[in-house]
């Protein structure tokens, strides 16, 4: 915070060191012209060349916030794409995910249905052996 108010000083001594000198001229020019000056226009240059920083500072900001808000928009579009981007991979993932998952639970009752006919054999077997006798 004091770096940022060292500037701003320096910022308005270097504006305040351009002002003087051009204050200066204009009131060596009215006093060197032998006709009536008109004060009011001479204060309404005087304070012209007092707000010339805040005109500066203004523009500056302007200009500031105009860049800002561009590079916010472009960082808006390109975010929202990515994010279009992985919603289109999370899809994909999930319904990939879905059938091997289909797969899997089909190969596992397969496999189960396999396991099971030696098993259904024996125990038919040990039925019509027990009916025998």
């Amino acid at each position: 915070m004091s770096m940022l108010n060292r500037n701003k000083e320096q910022i308005y001594l270097y504006s305040s060191l351009i002002i003087l000198p051009l204050l200066s001229v204009i009131i060596l020019a009215y006093a060197t012209m032998g006709v009536p000056t008109d004060i009011s226009a001479l204060a309404d240059g005087i304070l012209v060349l007092l707000l010339v920083p805040i005109i500066i500072f203004a523009g500056l900001t302007l200009i500031f916030l105009l860049v800002l808000s561009y590079y916010l928009g472009r960082l808006y579009k390109s975010t929202n794409s990515l994010l279009d981007n992985l919603q289109i991979f999370t899809e994909r993932t999930n319904t990939s995910a879905k059938r091997y998952a289909q797969k899997t639970s089909v190969q596992i009752n397969q496999f189960n249905r396999i396991i099971q006919i030696p098993l259904n054999t024996m125990g038919y077997l040990r039925r019509q052996f027990t009916n025998l006798f």
